[in-house]
């Protein structure tokens, strides 16, 4: 494609336009989107932390506190705030919280994907540690190697990564696994 020339910068209120003539242009925020609507802190605290915990729960305090920025006592102010519309769950000696009445299906379909390293299913979380069954997961040391790639999730656990590489014409994948695949979840994969 044709190189482009930026014919203004956006500032403050302004924001990336529409190509013409194949340079990029600006316009002004306002004219494009809706008015932003006002929010006090803290609805800004419970709304965050009701949809960080429905995009990402069950999840823990310490995660949201790392994905956010914000400090432990804003974190837990947050969660107070939305109250009732978070759920609270205590397993193994830590606390998990998710949306409250969030639809929680489990398919007997056995399940396989690829992501992409830094996928939010897990970098956004600072506790990996429920992604590693150890009892199916059989990391030699601390196997940080194999995650430092795109991730293989089996039956919700990380099972190992992948890469691709292009080949006269075609991609070829390969996955380095550290468990193992049932038959059902070679077939997923």
């Amino acid at each position: 494609p044709p190189a482009m020339s930026v014919a203004a910068t956006p500032t403050a209120g302004c924001g990336w336009g529409p190509v013409c003539v194949r340079s990029q242009t600006a316009a002004l925020l306002g004219r494009w989107g809706p008015a932003a609507r006002r929010v006090e802190r803290e609805g800004a605290l419970a709304e965050l932390a009701e949809r960080y915990f429905t995009c990402h729960g069950p999840a823990q305090l310490q995660d949201m506190a790392w994905w956010s920025g914000l400090t432990a006592r804003g974190v837990r102010a947050a969660v107070d705030l939305a109250g009732s519309r978070l759920d609270r769950e205590d397993l193994d000696g830590k606390t998990y919280w998710s949306r409250a009445a969030a639809v929680k299906s489990v398919s007997s379909e056995p399940s396989a994907h690829r992501l992409p390293n830094y996928d939010e299913y897990f970098i956004a979380l600072r506790d990996r540690s429920a992604f590693s069954n150890p009892s199916r997961v059989q990391v030699p040391g601390s196997g940080k190697g194999v995650f430092d790639r795109h991730i293989v999730v089996a039956g919700g656990d990380i099972v190992g990564g992948w890469h691709s590489t292009p080949e006269s014409g075609r991609v070829t994948v390969r996955a380095s696994l550290v468990a193992a695949l049932d038959g059902a979840e070679r077939k997923a994969l």
